[in-house]
């Protein structure tokens, strides 16, 4: 299921940079410019899963940035999870639309991916790239001058601690994450999916970060809620950038006629002590009874997304519905009876 999910966002935005590169962009003179040339570039797919979202641009305008203004061929672009390397073509995508057309040829990409079918597909997606592949965060190496590190929602899965996931990003010199953290005190520790999961410290995290020489932002948060363990979550989305790295390199000029990063991304700008401001608000985003409808709904539906809007009525009539929008169907008596007594009643009532 999942190689088809990540099949269809490698060919969608692969269709989105080629059309790209089809154009012969100027550099931008504001951000609702380079807004419009995505959006215009969507029109190049069907997104037939409906994949493409402002988390492109969001987070793959600024890495482009960071590469042109280091240099390909002092720049490495490393990404913990790589799948099928669709962040290259995010890359080429986005370097194109900033009128910074990257030479790929001359970047080095680095993979952190576990699985052997997803790095042998890479490396078959991608014959012409410079594509360096390990199995483990501890297996890959620098090799060039600077460094972005970009990872969603996998060092949550691939490190049991916030100081280590920590260790891992300031091992470069910016960084885009998205991923889930805690809203109580600590690390949180649960599973998800089959695997073990932490909720990370965003408090540590921010501080460990800001005292290791980062610039920091906050992109975006939204509030999540961890069914299997019961617990106040949120999703955060954080940029970083070393002070002087971004003096060395300009990279803040790059962004000066597009209004400045901060208002051109909604960023919010973080310093030491911020983390815990930033899950109070969070925790306060919600009422009492929203959490509550939030916690049963996450229940029936665990997969990221947010709070759905719906009170504990809405939510109850929701998961009584007969089939919840669905209908199963088992040639075999035996099973349907088997996935009848497990689903329950006030379930889907499997034929």
């Amino acid at each position: 299921m999942y190689t088809w999910v990540y099949l269809n966002e490698l060919v969608t935005v692969r269709e989105m940079a080629d059309a790209a590169a089809r154009q012969h962009y100027h550099l931008p003179m504001s951000a609702k410019e380079l807004r419009e040339r995505f959006q215009a570039l969507k029109s190049a797919t069907t997104d037939p899963q409906h994949q493409i979202s402002n988390e492109l641009p969001d987070v793959f305008l600024p890495t482009a940035a960071f590469l042109a203004a280091a240099g390909e061929d002092k720049a490495e672009f490393c990404e913990l999870g790589s799948t099928f390397f669709a962040s290259i073509d995010k890359i080429d995508l986005c370097g194109r639309i900033l009128g910074t057309p990257l030479d790929r040829a001359k970047l080095l990409f680095s993979g952190i991916e576990y699985s052997p079918f997803l790095k042998r597909s890479s490396m078959y997606f991608h014959p012409h790239d410079p594509i360096r592949l390990v199995t483990e965060p501890a297996e890959w190496q620098r090799s060039r001058e600077h460094a972005f590190h970009v990872s969603r929602f996998v060092g949550s899965y691939a490190f049991r601690s916030t100081a280590d996931f920590t260790s891992e990003i300031a091992r470069c010199d910016a960084f885009h994450i998205i991923d889930a953290f805690n809203l109580g005190e600590g690390d949180f520790h649960s599973w998800d999916l089959g695997l073990p999961i932490t909720f990370m410290n965003l408090p540590l995290m921010i501080d460990q970060l800001v005292d290791a020489g980062f610039d920091l932002f906050l992109t975006k948060v939204d509030p999540e809620f961890h069914a299997a363990g019961r617990q106040k979550a949120m999703v955060v989305r954080l940029f970083g950038i070393k002070r002087k790295v971004a003096d060395r390199i300009g990279y803040f000029d790059r962004f000066a006629t597009l209004g400045g990063f901060a208002s051109m991304f909604s960023a919010r700008s973080l310093k030491r002590g911020d983390g815990a401001t930033v899950g109070g608000e969070v925790d306060r985003s919600l009422s009492a009874e929203q959490w509550e409808a939030f916690a049963e709904y996450k229940k029936f539906f665990p997969i990221w997304g947010g709070p759905p809007g719906l009170s504990k009525d809405e939510v109850a009539k929701l998961v009584s519905s007969r089939d919840l929008g669905m209908n199963l169907h088992f040639d075999d008596g035996q099973s349907a009876a088997a996935v009848r007594q497990v689903l329950g009643a006030n379930s889907w009532n499997p034929k």
